[in-house]
């Protein structure tokens, strides 16, 4: 595992200069933003592999992201 804070700090790197990828809105970019970091949302490579609860959260992700 990788202490995201202590990288941060030790390189001195700026919450400006750190974007997130992901493919989820509430967890990827919702915690990005959360944090202070800049966000880009993507297309899933795979929605297939996905289970039924990340299914479920992407559908009403998708409703929401209509609004």
């Amino acid at each position: 595992d990788v202490d995201v804070e202590k990288l941060i700090l030790d390189n001195k790197i700026s919450k400006e200069n750190i974007f997130v990828i992901g493919d989820r809105l509430f967890t990827d970019v919702y915690l990005a933003q959360f944090n202070g970091f800049k966000s880009i949302l993507v297309n899933p490579l795979n929605k297939m592999k996905d289970n039924f609860a990340v299914r479920s959260i992407r559908k009403i992700e998708s409703l929401l992201l209509k609004l």
